[in-house]
């Protein structure tokens, strides 16, 4: 669980790169289409810090909270 733990925390250091990347999109639909997968992703580490179901089966995020970060990343301010 600690390498895990581990792994997770490096690729999440690379979300203020990937925030500042977004920052200079100024397209809404390409920004939008850029966002969504980084966001999805942001919240699948979330999910897999610290869960050791990683190792047995399949950890996603919800539908929901899918659904929610479609509908809602929109602009900048949205993903921050």
């Amino acid at each position: 669980l600690a390498c895990l733990n581990h792994m997770v925390t490096d690729a999440l250091s690379l979300v203020p790169d990937s925030l500042s990347y977004l920052s200079r999109i100024h397209t809404e639909r390409v920004f939008k289409f850029c966002a969504i997968p980084q966001i999805m992703a942001m919240a699948t580490l979330n999910e897999l810090y610290n869960n050791p179901k990683v190792f047995t089966g399949v950890v996603k995020i919800r539908k929901g909270l899918s659904a929610k970060i479609i509908m809602d990343c929109s602009s900048q301010d949205s993903v921050h």
